[in-house]
């Protein structure tokens, strides 16, 4: 190795040990031979690292996979780097930016042992990202301003499984009261996927409430009831609450970006494949655009 060549080992060692060269402390890892010019670069390389953030996204399907390996590799023209934790596959990315990508696959839904909660819980205590994305598909609610395609960032998000159903005494309608929590995403990532619409031509963004159920809501009598459920709800989704649920005591910051695939019934492949591809190449390009460079506080989450 020359003297100008600083080499670090991957974020991921082998068998999936956490190695993260971004966490370095000042001069105890510099070795003592070092010239006083190769010092400095080396300060100041380190100074590099401590800045660069690392960003997870996680998605849930095979297709949601392949369309973030697509946009990536638009980007860095290069495949993705395939590493083993003791329990979960994890696909390095490379450098979009200057921020460090990793991806990760659930399985559908929050609950479960291979869902979202474990599984973003799990990574996030492996790997310390700073910021968490959950990109894919999700249907739409509000079919007069939306269009499949449309891709729907996270303002707030509902965890609608846990709740209280009422049949009256008189015999009216039954009676839902959602108990889940009711939550904001991160103000740092919202505000920097907002200001990534400007100059975004592909689809139309649009802005909203999830509602995030284990669900798979394929069903317009379900999908009727979501809407008075929440008549102001942008649509709905599967993982989100699981990923609030993990990230949340970890004051992690967090969204959901996804793109719209169908309204809650008659779902299609082609459209999903359409909708995951919107919601990757906006992802993408936001972290491409240098929105996520630096690392967030840990104490401003929204």
């Amino acid at each position: 190795m020359s003297d100008t060549d600083v080499r670090f080992p991957s974020c991921l060692g082998p068998g999936g040990s956490h190695v993260r060269p971004a966490r370095l402390v000042s001069g105890v890892d510099s070795p003592s031979h070092l010239r006083r010019d190769k010092m400095q670069r080396f300060r100041e390389f380190e100074i590099d690292l401590n800045r660069r953030s690392r960003v997870l996204l996680l998605v849930a399907t095979a297709s949601e996979r392949e369309a973030v390996f697509a946009a990536a590799k638009a980007v860095t023209g290069s495949e993705p780097t395939k590493r083993f934790l003791p329990h979960h596959t994890v696909y390095e990315l490379g450098l979009i930016g200057d921020a460090e990508v990793l991806l990760a696959q659930t399985q559908p839904g929050a609950v479960g042992p291979g869902a979202a909660a474990i599984t973003a819980s799990a990574l996030i205590s492996r790997l310390g990202p700073d910021f968490l994305v959950v990109t894919g598909i999700c249907f739409g609610l509000r079919e007069a301003e939306q269009r499949l395609g449309d891709v729907i960032v996270c303002r707030q998000l509902r965890a609608i499984d846990h709740r209280k159903e009422i049949d009256p005494d008189d015999g009216g309608p039954r009676i839902v009261l959602i108990r889940g929590d009711f939550v904001s995403s991160s103000v740092t990532l919202f505000d920097r996927f907002r200001s990534a619409e400007v100059g975004w031509t592909a689809t139309k963004v649009h802005y909203g409430t999830l509602l995030s159920s284990s669900a798979l809501v394929d069903s317009r009598e379900l999908r009727a009831d979501l809407r008075r459920l929440d008549p102001e709800a942008s649509g709905g989704e599967m993982e989100g609450a699981g990923v609030y649920a993990a990230a949340a005591p970890e004051k992690v910051d967090w969204i959901v970006v996804k793109g719209i695939s169908d309204w809650g019934y008659d779902k299609d492949d082609a459209a999903q494949e359409a909708a995951a591809g919107n919601a990757a190449a906006f992802v993408i390009g936001t972290i491409r655009s240098g929105a996520l460079d630096e690392r967030a506080s840990r104490a401003s989450l929204g």
